[in-house]
C-alpha cells in the first residue's frame, strides 16, 4: 500500500550521521519529521538505553560516555559551564531571553544556575539544528517537529513558544500545533516521588512564509 509513496529500494539512500554534522545539499529535502530530546535529560537517555549502547559499542565504535559535541544537549556530559552570553538563540526568541533571564536572576544556588544554563544550551542546540533545516528544506518543504514542555523545579519551560520563535526567525510559519497530555510509563517523564516532568507534548507543523496566501 505504501509502495507508491516510498518508491523503489534503489531510490532510497540512508545517510548515517548526526543532524549537527551531516552534509546534505542545499534545498534537497522535501519533508523533515523529527522528535529531538527535550533538554536536561541527555543522561536519562543514556541510562535508559545504556545496555543497548554497550552491546552495540563494538559495531558502532562509539563509547556512550564519550559522545561529546556529537549529541544534542551534550553540555550535560561536560563539566564546564556554557557561555550563555554568546548564544545566538538570544537573537531569535524574546521568550527565551525573558524566561531564562528571570530564572537566572532568581537562582539560589550554583547547582540551580548550572541546570538553567544547561537548558539554555539546549535551545542553542535547537537554534543550530533549525538553521540547518532552513538550509536543507526545499521552497515547498514542510517540517513536523515534536517537542514537550519540561520543568525546571516548579516552573514549566515554554518550549513550544521558544521553538516557534526560532522557526519564525528563519522564515517559517507555524501551520498547526497539536497538543496532548503526555501519557507514558517512561521513568524519564514521571516517577512516584515527584510531579510529571513533561506535562504537555506538541506536534508542531511548519512551512515557509513565502508560501503564505496573500
Amino acid at each position: 500500500a505504501c509502495k507508491s509513496t516510498i518508491g523503489e529500494s534503489g531510490d532510497i539512500e540512508i545517510v548515517e550521521g548526526s543532524v549537527t554534522d551531516v552534509h546534505l545539499p542545499q534545498k534537497s529535502v522535501s519533508y523533515i519529521i523529527t522528535s529531538p530530546p527535550y533538554g536536561v535529560e541527555s543522561l536519562s537517555y543514556l541510562r535508559t538505553h545504556l545496555l543497548s549502547f554497550r552491546a552495540l559499542e563494538p559495531i558502532l565504535g562509539v563509547d556512550p560516555y564519550n559522545f561529546g559535541e556529537g549529541v544534542i544537549g551534550s553540555e550535560y556530559l561536560d563539566g564546564t559551564l556554557p557561555d550563555v552570553s554568546s548564544f545566538l538563540v538570544s537573537s531569535a526568541s524574546n521568550t527565551y531571553n525573558s524566561y531564562f533571564g528571570a530564572l537566572l536572576d532568581a537562582a539560589e544556588s550554583a547547582i540551580e544556575e548550572k541546570r538553567i544554563m544547561m537548558m539554555m544550551r539546549f535551545f542553542e542546540d535547537m537554534y543550530t539544528v533549525i538553521k540547518r533545516f532552513d538550509n536543507w528544506l526545499t521552497d515547498h518543504g514542510k517540517i513536523a517537529f515534536i517537542i514537550g514542555n519540561k520543568k525546571i523545579g516548579d516552573s514549566v519551560i515554554p518550549t513550544d513558544t521558544i521553538i516557534t520563535e526560532i522557526f519564525e526567525h528563519f522564515g517559517f510559519l507555524l501551520e498547526e500545533s497539536i497538543g496532548h497530555k503526555l501519557k507514558t510509563n517512561n521513568s524519564n517523564s514521571q516517577v512516584p516521588w515527584q510531579d510529571r516532568i513533561i506535562e504537555n507534548e506538541y506536534i508542531m507543523l511548519f512551512r515557509r512564509k513565502e508560501h503564505e496566501n496573500i
